[in-house]
C-alpha cells in the first residue's frame, strides 16, 4: 500500500473453455508400419 491506497489489484481472468472436437487431428498423425520393431542399435539388449 502506498499512502494507504492499494498499488495494484490481482484479478483472475477466466478464458472461455473451447470444447474438444472429435476427429480434429485426423490426418495429422502418422505411424510407420514398423514403429514397434526393435531398433538396430538395441538388438543386443533384446536377446
Amino acid at each position: 500500500m502506498q499512502n494507504n491506497q492499494p498499488i495494484f489489484k490481482i484479478l483472475r481472468i477466466n478464458q472461455p473453455k473451447k470444447r474438444r472436437q472429435s476427429g480434429s487431428a485426423q490426418g495429422l498423425i502418422f505411424m510407420s508400419p514398423d514403429f514397434d520393431e526393435p531398433l538396430e542399435g538395441f538388438r543386443e539388449y533384446m536377446e
